[in-house]
């Protein structure tokens, strides 16, 4: 994703949303310290529960103990025991990839019942020895309800199904108490394309707050998004930070990002007929054999990051920018807080500009300054190795995540992005309310 400029933000909280980019400076910076803009917004929780251990993240206490809080008031479990007398368990990998994948099979494949009661007759088949655990079987039913809440718009587009899930354990980390198991669920289509996340996870393996063994819960942006928790619960303050001066130049003034600038219509949602879309005609954009190669990047490192560059704790955008880097996108070297320039240097003196790797900041560069982006009317006509962004207000200053296009399930875009890396998401699982969308094209 992106970062975020005070000036656009007057320093406000915002609630929480998916996949998100921090500024290169460091994860998720309070808004009134983060001159540049995007992605950040995208995934304030992401960033204050899971933000530097790795893929998986950390969760702070504090923020960790606060959600787990309202978890355990919104969703009732399957026992009349106060919290703190409820024993848990250590719930081990490989259970947690069978209860994931369950609930996933239940709800986009079956489309069964996911009530806590449900889930606990049906899990019971599957996964027994969560149901045994009132702790764990609470957690799957908040999981349960996290992920109706991401298939309820995929399911009332009906136009894509899913036929099969496969959940395995991609990766585990341990941070005091707390486990984080980042899963990797593969949904395949019905067409046979597979749209695959890396998904992390929290598991608490000993006492920890109001937090008790045998809970887990997702930590990544999609999750927080999906729960609407709102980004004031978090303890900014307490999320450790990379160096601040990583990409500050002191005797610089820190430029103030416009409120307001030209105006770009954002693309509707409404989905055209097969006839319509995708296609267009070619403007200013890219040959259809870079775009391919655009593409082509997206996919190879949609789920593995290319060690080549460096990867930020919210990494949507500069995983964009890699991938038109790739497609034939030429370095505009400049002051790096200009719009006007877009390049990378690794680790020679400054790293990047700030529109290689802020949300906002690369859409004023590629739509506005360098104009080397148009827009689709309409995000249906987005071709492979086209550039899809959101903002959770109708003002581009605030895009919170970028996309990439890498390819269709019928007329339905698939994206892929970084920041949970997830490779071939239906567009229709990702439009959800509340988000304004800009269909770049490239």
């Amino acid at each position: 994703m992106g970062f975020t400029d005070p000036a656009t933000s007057g320093g406000r909280s915002h609630s929480t949303d998916a996949v998100g980019d921090t500024d290169p400076r460091g994860d998720e910076v309070k808004r009134v310290n983060r001159p540049r803009q995007g992605d950040a917004q995208e995934s304030a929780l992401t960033a204050g529960v899971a933000a530097p251990r790795g893929r998986a993240g950390v969760a702070l206490v504090g923020a960790l103990t606060l959600l787990a809080g309202l978890m355990m008031t919104t969703v009732s479990t399957a026992s009349a025991e106060p919290r703190s007398a409820l024993p848990g368990v250590t719930l081990p990998e490989d259970d947690l990839a069978a209860a994931v994948e369950h609930i996933n099979r239940e709800i986009y494949v079956e489309k069964q019942d996911t009530s806590a009661a449900g889930l606990q007759r049906s899990v019971s088949k599957e996964a027994s020895p969560l149901a045994a655990q009132p702790l764990a079987l609470h957690s799957l039913a908040v999981e349960a309800d996290r992920i109706e809440d991401v298939a309820e718009q995929f399911h009332a587009d009906g136009r894509i199904e899913v036929t099969d899930v496969e959940t395995s354990v991609d990766s585990v980390e341990t941070d005091g108490d707390v486990r984080f198991v980042t899963l990797h669920v593969a949904r395949t289509l019905g067409d046979g394309q597979v749209w695959e996340e890396l998904q992390p996870f929290a598991v608490i393996d000993a006492p920890l707050g109001t937090l008790r063994p045998g809970q887990f819960f997702a930590v990544d942006g999609d999750a927080v998004q999906y729960d609407q928790v709102p980004a004031e619960l978090l303890d900014f303050e307490s999320v450790p930070k990379f160096d601040l001066n990583e990409f500050a130049d002191p005797d610089q003034p820190t430029p103030l990002a416009p409120e307001t600038g030209p105006a770009v219509e954002p693309s509707s949602t409404e989905p055209l007929d097969k006839a319509e879309a995708p296609g267009g005609i070619e403007t200013m954009a890219l040959s259809a054999a870079n775009r391919t190669k655009v593409k082509n990047y997206a996919l190879k490192y949609a789920l593995s990051p290319n060690s080549s560059y460096h990867k930020w704790s919210q990494d949507c955008t500069n995983f964009v920018s890699q991938s038109l880097k790739a497609g034939g996108w030429k370095h505009d070297l400049g002051w790096y807080r200009s719009d006007g320039n877009w390049w990378y240097t690794g680790n020679v003196g400054i790293r990047a500009s700030w529109t290689w790797a802020g949300a906002a900041n690369f859409f004023r560069f590629a739509r506005i300054e360098s104009k080397r982006a148009t827009g689709w009317s309409n995000v249906y006509q987005l071709r492979a190795g086209d550039i899809l962004q959101y903002a959770n207000s109708t003002n581009y200053n605030n895009m919170v995540h970028s996309m990439v296009t890498t390819g269709h399930s019928g007329n339905v875009p698939l994206l892929s992005y970084h920041t949970s890396n997830t490779k071939n998401k239906p567009f229709t699982a990702i439009n959800t309310k509340g988000r304004t969308w800009w269909a770049n094209k490239v």
